[in-house]
């Protein structure tokens, strides 16, 4: 296994130093929306998903991993994408298992979907992702998102948005957070 200094999880859910953060959740999610809700994405999985297992069935299934991102830089701007833009936090986290598998792929992969061709270009984009992630290398263009297969523990806070500490001042509540969330 790889070994990467400084690992980020970025969420919308405010969580305490120590939580263990279990894979899956992001597959859980993605097959829990309803048949109006953002349907492309639930294809988008399932293709990618049906494309791992022919191409690179060693990989940790995006259905059931951690995303991760090696950089804290790059995961404030991939909340901003993912629209995690409501109060995102990024916490500094560790694997719990070090054996479990990992992999690097390019998180801008998703950008080469094109909305005219949209199964062919998602069959292509799933292709791309699995060859990178395959060769476990950063993305010689864009952005570096790791897949976990084990949970993490979270380690620190690393970012908190402006966002989220205006809402809580607001609230009137922020005295109210946890001293390691605080």
């Amino acid at each position: 296994m790889q070994s990467i200094s400084g690992l980020f999880y970025a969420s919308n859910h405010l969580m305490e130093v120590g939580t263990v953060i279990p894979p899956g959740n992001f597959g859980k999610n993605i097959l829990s929306y309803s048949i109006n809700h953002e349907q492309w994405k639930v294809v988008r999985e399932l293709i990618f998903e049906q494309v791992r297992q022919i191409e690179a069935p060693q990989l940790p299934s995006r259905m059931n991993c951690c995303f991760l991102f090696d950089d804290l830089e790059v995961a404030k701007q991939s909340c901003r994408d993912l629209g995690l833009n409501l109060a995102p936090m990024i916490y500094r986290v560790e694997p719990i298992n070090s054996d479990a598998s990992l992999c690097l792929s390019n998180f801008d992969v998703s950008a080469t979907i094109n909305g005219e061709r949209f199964i062919p270009s998602l069959f292509e984009a799933a292709s791309t992702y699995w060859k990178d992630a395959a060769n476990n290398r950063k993305p010689a263009n864009g952005r570096t998102e790791i897949l976990s297969g084990s949970a993490v523990r979270i380690i620190e806070v690393a970012y908190r948005s402006d966002e989220f500490d205006s809402a809580l001042d607001i609230l009137g509540t922020k005295k109210l957070l946890p001293n390691n969330l605080g």
